[in-house]
């Protein structure tokens, strides 16, 4: 900035220097592409991007860059120069090899430049990106074997590269963030220099390539760097145009011109990047939510906070759970008695491995809590959700690749199904390399239809698909552990060291015995012996201890420690009761509450509940209360989870307690809590009805925290009540108002897509639908009873009938009473109908009932785009006993989805063969397709899935034509998949020889994409081995072509004919010789291939070698016999080949090995000819000058290589070669031409006379 202000004319500049390459894959046909070592790299602006991008690693954090800007473009004259020296080099007319020339020259003659020579092309070596430098310099021990292959260049010259280069405040030396910068943003170079100049000063950057931006640096190529970019900078001086520059403005002006909208523009970016991170993370949020609403990281932080410090220990140190830790794929499983404290170990572990991998995103960490009271929500689909939700919240890819899937779902309200959470889950699990997932209390997951035994399998074919660990808790349940044969298992107990800890820590809770040391000893010896490896019975025991009032009930009370869960909790109880008054009635409360709610109560509801006084026609506040009192009156038995905001049972087994022996403690308590909770929905503030605006709903949500759950769930507690609360209900069920306002909070069920709107507009329902809806048959009665002259098919405002609520929750009694007072069960809306909800949610009983009373079994659910008849919808859920009796109640096997797909396609695709058994059973059609046109049993062959396609086979009449003509076969054999369905087909008669509409027929396609295995069985099979495609390749051919050496061998082995030839006359050799295969090169060569065969254009294997460059073949050709002078149809040699294509190192090697450098082809020229003619063949024509070529051989026309030099390269510094070695520039051709004539004819720019005597003065 300071060189600007003092030189008022500068106009712009450039930043010359060197710079690390960003290199790419090696390029298999042009090396030219590749960035090289001794390349130069031009700034160019891409997008909106000037054509330097600042990146700052010292933000860099998860391997996420930070950009910080993208700067300034560089002047219009600059980059229309750049682009008209890029032509010229296309061109061949630049200058800048030239200019590197000269200083190569200059170097031979003064010793302090020998280092600007270029240093060969031996030192130029790419280490793959995962190979770290061992140390040496020069990587002098740095392990070959680990540089990447590329093809050779034919000459030194450089190669010019026009993209972004990367300005840092760091030199990088990372090949891993060296190649994610590059894949982000396709940066070609990296240099610590142009970001500060580039916003301050107009320019352009230029930079020899002197290392690859890795930790494999060489200071030897620095030198030779620094001269490329100087020579393209000087090249670059000469097309700019002397009057554009003069045009340009001072640098100055512009400078403080940009800065002044550079400062506007950055308080404009910093609000707008602040509005997109906002949004962007309320949107992840909204994308994670829509997986599943569960949140496992509340209970996580509760459990490890009510760890007592010092204990658990123990486990990770354990041999097991170190070799769990330090190996892939393993199993580790837990079991224990109830109240061991598995849980809480369970938290230990996952805070351990949270801890260990917090820096290392490479591994993921997914857990899982199961929890009885949450059986509901814990069906197998949220569970793996939850997996994936967990898996994906941490990967901004992988949240890209889920976004996609939300909004492929959202608009028409559906979910995904099963085999997509699946391929969701195991995608996410692939971006890490290494996974732990951790399962608590297994034996707490939902047993009933399945679903824990659905959970595990899907758990383990998780973890063989991905590798991942898996870690488990459960009771000692034998069907559990049965699953977990095989893998390493440990039995937890409390132990007697962590159960002293636990006690030690507690004393402070009994003060009488603080001052008593041998007390405080004897307390904790008897506790930790009655505990007996049950760390639960060790705080319900201290829990005890602390209502004793002197040290005299502390000693009796040792005495009598139950050791039993069972006599615990009942001694428990025994204390509730007898704390008496109103202290026992709020402790019997908050039992009742926290046993019998249906779902968890958080902190403040419960406070509401239990503030609740029947009669009451509002909430009194001074009943409610404190979270402490809550806390301290029931005897230990009920625990607050701050983090979680909940309030259960100290532990599942105290619910199990409970449930067996409440009534004889609480025999009323359904009928207490329904009174309660249709005493507050019944409160004066609900009689206004549903609240009109979101603010206003959300207002009264918050104001009256008990409201959502005594909406939700009076009916349920109704249900299980006595007739005591019969007129209450009939009063709630006649108020409009009160009944409008709860239906605003029932009806938007977060499970239940099709209520999406019910918040806005919500449902008005009449007293027969919100009885029907919570199975309250004898609230029906007592409507119908008290003059209420309800239409049995009575509709809400969203279409729904009394039938189709009933149905929906599996009220078989209201079902059946609706039925006998004329409810229509085909009554519909766009959901479906009663039998397609019922189905849906599993309800037997209803399904049958329905059915019997006339019910469509063909009635179709719909949802925007969604179709699904009741039976699909049964095969989705993989209910059998439901697919059964659908079918014999005439239920359509084959009606179709969506997406044109009959329900035997779905299950196909969904690998469900057993429900495809029903289906086909009940004679669904097999020949049905889809919109592509293809059949199940096409698409279960393409897919290799031997199951469904023996079913499918077994069911049908014969072979379809498709699977005999077209690609079933060929596809699976692509997949390698093919074996067992192929010796399927054959049992069933399909025709070996079967081809394709390209002529390819099974044995040709496993040759083309290698599949060992497949071809092996089809020739045992009889597959003919020489069958010839249309260009009359055979699978030998192909399988050389395609690079496959096993099955090469394989076909050798078998006796495929080594010499036969396409309809181009080419042999398995000639066809190696163009590749790079070495191996199969030398299996061909080994199996007595003829190295002297040839094609229809006379090309034997040699002279295709030296035409693609490939240097070891033409070598080994040679040592094998091959004759060095082989010539095609038109007599041109290997040389000429090598020559023509610019393969410099093939040349060398020919002329090594004696290759005549004079042979002439058909038309006369010499390889020096063909040489001279390219403008890029100086090396090349130098060379072979070198190596004592003819000057002045002539063709048959006459002509000598100076004249096609000027000819076909318009003279410049390929003639003047030709001269400064002798040539004759006087030789006349056949028709009187000389060098001369033949340079004015052709109108060169530098004119050979001007040449000549530049050069002669």
């Amino acid at each position: 900035m300071r060189m600007v202000e003092s030189f008022r004319n500068i106009r712009f500049g450039l930043m010359v220097g060197v710079g690390g390459g960003a290199p790419k894959r090696p390029h298999l046909d042009d090396p030219w592409k590749d960035i090289r070592l001794g390349d130069v790299v031009v700034s160019t602006a891409r997008g909106s991007h000037g054509g330097v991008l600042q990146y700052d690693m010292g933000k860099c954090k998860n391997n996420e860059f930070s950009i910080e800007s993208h700067l300034n473009k560089p002047p219009t004259v600059l980059s229309t120069a750049v682009q008209l020296l890029q032509s010229d080099h296309d061109f061949g007319e630049g200058k800048m090899t030239q200019y590197i020339a000269e200083v190569a020259l200059m170097s031979t003659k003064k010793s302090t430049l020998r280092d600007y020579r270029f240093p060969g092309g031996d030192k130029d070596q790419l280490f793959r990106s995962d190979y770290p430098h061992s140390g040496a310099e020069n990587c002098s021990t740095c392990d070959a074997t680990q540089v990447e292959k590329r093809l050779d260049r034919e000459s030194d010259n450089p190669a010019t590269h026009y993209g972004l280069i990367a300005s840092g405040n760091a030199v990088m030396k990372s090949a891993q963030l060296r190649d994610k910068l590059r894949d982000e943003w396709d940066v070609l170079c990296f240099e610590m220099e142009a970001a500060g100049l580039m916003d301050s000063f107009p320019c352009i950057v230029i930079r020899g390539i002197c290392d690859y931006s890795d930790d494999h640096k060489h200071k030897i190529w620095q030198p030779y760097a620094a001269v490329v970019a100087a020579s393209y900078a000087k090249d670059l001086l000469r097309v700019l145009k002397p009057r554009q520059v003069e045009n340009m403005g001072p640098a100055a002006r512009m400078i403080k011109q940009l800065h002044e909208i550079r400062e506007d523009v950055s308080e404009v970016r910093e609000g707008v990047q602040n509005l997109l991170e906002d949004k962007k993370l309320e949107a992840r949020n909204e994308i994670l939510n829509w997986l599943t609403p569960i949140n496992y990281g509340p209970q996580q932080s509760d459990y490890l906070q009510k760890r007592q410090p010092g204990t658990c220990t123990w486990i990770l140190n354990s041999e097991e759970f170190q070799r769990w830790l330090k190996s892939s794929q393993m199993t580790l499983f837990c079991h224990g008695i109830p109240g061991a404290g598995k849980t809480i170990l369970t938290s230990v572990i996952v805070d351990e491995l949270t801890k260990r991998f917090s820096k290392d995103t490479s591994t993921g960490i997914a857990y899982i809590y199961c929890n009885f009271r949450e059986q509901r929500k814990q069906h197998v689909d949220n569970l793996l959700a939850s997996l994936l939700k967990q898996l994906t919240g941490s990967q901004s890819s992988l949240l890209e690749s889920l976004e996609k899937v939300h909004n492929h779902h959202k608009p028409n309200r559906t979910r995904p199904s099963p085999e997509d959470m699946r391929n969701l889950l195991k995608s996410a699990a692939s971006v890490y390399s290494r996974v732990f997932i951790i399962v608590d209390a297994l034996d707490e997951c939902q047993e009933s239809q399945g679903f824990r035994a659905n959970f595990l399998l899907e758990l383990f074919n998780f973890q063989s698909q991905t590798g991942a660990n898996l870690f488990a808790t459960s009771r000692p349940i034998q069907e559990i552990a049965d699953k977990f044969k095989g893998g390493m298992s440990l039995e937890i107990r409390a132990l007697d060291e962590d159960v002293q800890t636990y006690l030690t820590g507690q004393m402070y809770r009994l003060p009488l015995v603080e001052s008593k040391p041998d007390l405080q000893a004897t307390i904790k010896i008897t506790i930790a012996a009655a505990v007996r490896g049950m760390f639960l019975l060790a705080p319900l025991h201290i829990e005890a201890l602390t209502r004793e009032p002197t040290i005299g009930h502390v000693e009796s009370a040792l005495q009598s420690l139950p050791r039993e869960l069972d006599e615990t909790y009942k001694q428990a109880l025994t204390r509730v009761q007898n704390q008496g008054g109103n202290v026992s009635v709020l402790a019997e409360k908050i039992l009742c509450w926290v046993v019998h709610a249906r779902r968890v109560l958080s902190i403040v509801e419960l406070q509401h509940a239990l503030a609740i006084q029947l009669g009451k026609s509002e909430l009194d506040e001074k009943f409610i209360p404190s979270p402490e009192v809550i806390g301290s009156v029931c005897a230990g038995l009920v625990t607050i989870d701050k983090d979680s905001d909940t309030v259960r049972l100290v532990h599942y087994t105290a619910q199990a307690y409970f449930e067996r022996s409440w009534a004889e403690f609480f025999p009323d308590a359904h009928t207490n809590l329904a009174k309660l909770c249709l005493t507050y929905v019944s409160f004066s503030v609900f009689d206004s009805g549903f609240c009109k605006t979101d603010k206003d709903f959300r207002r009264r949500l918050q104001t009256n925290r008990f409201y959502d759950y005594a909406a939700r769930n009076w009916g349920y507690h109704a249900y299980g009540a006595s007739s005591d609360v019969d007129g209450l209900i009939l009063q709630f069920l006649e108020s409009h108002g009160k009944r409008s306002s709860s239906t605003q909070v029932i009806m938007p069920d977060e499970d239940d897509f099709c209520f999406h709107n019910c918040l806005y507009e919500p449902p008005e329902m009449t007293g027969l639908h919100l009885a029907a809806y919570f199975g309250l048959w004898t609230s029906i009665i007592a409507l119908f009873n008290n003059g209420h002259r309800y239409d049995a098919d009575v509709k809400d405002s969203h279409g729904r009938t009394p039938l189709w609520l009933a149905a929906k929750e599996g009220h078989e009694k209201v079902v059946r009473l609706l039925l006998e007072s004329g409810a229509d069960p085909n009554v519909n809306n766009e959901y479906g109908s009663p039998l397609s909800l019922a189905v849906d949610w599993g309800h037997y009983a209803v399904v049958k009932l329905l059915l019997e009373n006339g019910a469509d079994p063909d009635d179709e659910m719909r949802a925007g785009t969604y179709r699904e008849t009741p039976l699909g919808v049964a095969a989705q859920r993989g209910d059998q006993a439901m697919l059964k009796l659908l079918l014999e109640n005439g239920a359509d096997p084959d009606a179709g989805s969506f997406m044109g797909e009959t329900l035997l396609w779905l299950v196909i695709k969904e690998v469900r063969v057993d429900i495809g058994k029903l289906l086909l059973e009940s004679g669904a059609d097999t020949e049905t397709t889809d919109c592509w046109g293809k059949t199940p049993l096409l698409y279960a062959v393409k897919d290799g899935c031997e199951s469904r396609a023996k079913l499918m086979l077994g069911h049908a009449a014969g072979i379809p034509a498709e699977i005999t003509d077209i690609q079933s076969l060929l596809v699976c054999a692509a997949k390698g998949k093919l074996e067992a369905i192929c010796q399927l087909l054959f049992n069933y008669g399909a025709d070996i020889e079967a081809k394709d509409t390209e002529g390819k027929t099974p044995l040709l396609y496993a040759a083309e994409y290698g599949c060992e295995s497949t071809a092996k069985l089809l020739l045992d099979y009889g597959a003919d081995i020489e069958v010839k495609l249309t260009s009359g390749q055979t699978p030998l051919i192909v399988a050389v072509q395609s690079r496959h050496q096993s099955v090469v061998k394989l076909l050798l082995d078998h006796g495929a004919d080594i010499e036969a030839k396409d309809i181009y006359g080419q042999t398995s050799l000639i066809y190696a010789a163009k590749d790079t295969h070495i191996p199969i090169f030398k299996l061909l060569l080994d199996h007595g291939a003829d190295i002297e065969a040839n094609n229809t254009s006379g090309q034997t294997p040699l002279l295709c070698a030296a035409k693609y460059g490939r240097k070891p073949l033409v070598e080994l050709l040679i040592d094998k016999g091959a004759r060095i002078e082989a010539r095609d149809n038109y007599s041109q040699t290997p040389l000429m080949y090598a020559v023509r294509n610019r393969h410099e190192v093939t040349v060398k090697l020919l002329l090594d090995k004696s290759a005549d450098i004079e042979a002439k082809d058909d038309s006369g020229r010499t390889s020096l000819s063909y040489a001279i003619s390219d403008y890029k063949g100086r090396g090349l024509a130098t060379l072979l000058i070198d190596n004592g070529a003819d000057i002045e051989a002539k063709d048959d026309s006459g002509r000598t290589p100076l004249s096609y030099s000027i000819r076909d390269c318009k003279g410049g510094g390929l003639a003047m070669l030709l001269v400064d070695n002798g040539a004759d520039i006087e030789a006349k051709d056949n028709f009187g031409q000389t060098p001369l004539s033949w340079d004015a004819e052709c109108g060169s720019e530098a004119r050979l006379e001007d040449l000549l005597e530049n050069h002669t003065l």
